[in-house]
């Protein structure tokens, strides 16, 4: 990777994060998740570089009114409740 795309989630005096997009790993969701945790998205491709400092997995979407997600900008959400968000996957408000 010669050039990353980064999406500047949050920037304040604390700091900023931003999460690369464009570096893909040759992993899919299934490989690397315990459980039943979006089992909607188990063969979803990975991307590295999110959020280093929580070590998480970050779910950047466009699906509107999903409980605990961030507005990063219209169209562009960050995160919320994992149930919520298959929830509108299996209601066809989105796809995987």
């Amino acid at each position: 990777l010669s050039q990353g795309v980064l999406l500047l989630v949050q920037h304040n005096e604390k700091g900023s994060v931003a999460l690369l997009l464009n570096r893909f790993t040759q992993y899919k969701m299934g490989e690397v998740t315990k459980g039943d945790l979006l089992t909607k998205f188990k063969q979803s491709r990975l991307f590295l570089g999110g959020d280093v400092a929580n070590g998480a997995l970050t779910v950047i979407h466009s699906i509107e009114n999903i409980e605990g997600a961030v507005e990063v900008r219209p169209g562009v959400n960050l995160g919320g409740n994992a149930d919520s968000i298959e929830d509108a996957v299996a209601q066809g408000k989105a796809n995987v």
